[in-house]
């Protein structure tokens, strides 16, 4: 047992001493930088590679099915190369570097499977075309289809209608950057004209030409397109117009309306209707001769008028017929051989006679 428990002991003794110098040099050879990050990588296992070929024939056999080539349709051949550019460069190329020489090579094998398939199945006289009338059922249905007919208009509609709000906030922000513009250009011409306003009234020397030229600039630039493409006021407002032929421009307008010698002599202007007046008794005339739209305002000398008309009328009648009362306005249509007396004299006889 005690020797044992000796072995025991220095076995343990040789680990820790092991341990100390494996740190000690990790300590060194951390100070003197040879640890790097990826310097110990863990390695996984490789799995070995199984190619038990008896076992792969022999599953190959179980499930194989000896069916006729019109069953399988299988065709296995090599591509068709027509020119060696189809082929890679070198032998170090792949087709993976190259996506159209791959393509290219795919298009080949399908053209090469179609020119071996097609004779063998005109041979087995098999059809390899659809009959003009041949209607393929639709893998998906007619309400599925309409929803997605539905879904694919709404987001053409949602993508129109954000382009063209696009397009508004566009127009917006330029038409805020033209207007900025247009104000700093009428800030610093305003600017521009003060100074030289300031230098013409200290009598500094190019203060006079400055504004001529600035005047000059306004004048010459009136009524034509800025640098923006506006059309400057060449012509005052009616507005405007009115006012400056009623105030004027400025000054005094207490004399503006008076009256002066030459203008008392001249009478060119004058219109005669304004000067010729008539008197207040002649419109009061015309006025009392304008026939009145109520019966009841009518004169009473034509009530008289048809009072005297009528009693003629009565006294002239010697006929044996009696008088006959026409209700009409049309005398046309009543015999001349009768005497008229209209309902209407009758009244406005006795109207009269009243009045009388």
């Amino acid at each position: 047992m005690d020797i044992d428990s000796d072995n025991e002991m220095d076995n343990g003794m040789e680990e820790d001493m092991d341990s100390e110098s494996d740190d000690a040099e990790l300590q060194r050879a951390f100070s003197e930088g040879r640890l790097q990050p990826g310097l110990n990588i863990e390695q996984k296992p490789k799995r070995p590679l199984i190619n038990n070929k008896d076992a792969l024939t022999a599953k190959y056999a179980e499930i194989y099915l000896d069916l006729p080539w019109v069953e399988r349709l299988d065709c296995t051949n090599k591509p068709i190369i027509t020119n060696e550019v189809d082929l890679p460069a070198n032998e170090d190329e792949t087709l993976a570097d190259n996506d159209f020489k791959r393509e290219m090579l795919f298009y080949r094998q399908a053209q090469a499977t179609v020119l071996e398939a097609i004779p063998r199945l005109k041979v087995e006289k098999l059809a390899t075309k659809r009959p003009d009338d041949y209607y393929a059922q639709m893998a998906k249905s007619d309400t599925h289809m309409k929803k997605i007919r539905e879904y694919l208009v709404n987001r053409k509609s949602d993508i129109e209608n954000r382009e063209k709000l696009r397009k508004l906030r566009e127009q917006r922000l330029y038409g805020k950057k033209v207007q900025q513009e247009v104000l700093l250009k009428r800030q610093e011409d305003k600017t521009k004209l003060l100074k030289t306003m300031k230098k013409v009234r200290k009598g500094k020397q190019g203060g006079m030409q400055e504004l001529e030229e600035s005047l000059g600039d306004r004048k010459r630039n009136f009524g034509k397109p800025n640098e923006n493409g506006y059309k400057q006021n060449s012509k005052t407002s009616r507005k405007t117009e009115y006012k400056n032929q009623k105030f004027g421009y400025g000054g005094q307008k207490k004399y503006s309306k008076k009256n002066t010698a030459d203008s008392s002599a001249d009478v060119t202007n004058k219109q005669s209707s304004k000067w010729q007046r008539p008197s207040f008794h002649a419109q009061k005339g015309k006025k009392g001769k304008q026939k009145s739209s109520r019966p009841g305002s009518v004169h009473l000398l034509t009530y008289i008028d048809d009072i005297l008309v009528t009693l003629k009328t009565i006294e002239s009648s010697q006929l044996k017929s009696p008088l006959k009362f026409h209700e009409s306005e049309d005398e046309d249509d009543v015999s001349q051989s009768a005497p008229i007396c209209r309902k209407d004299h009758i009244s406005h006889a006795k109207y009269g006679l009243f009045l009388l």
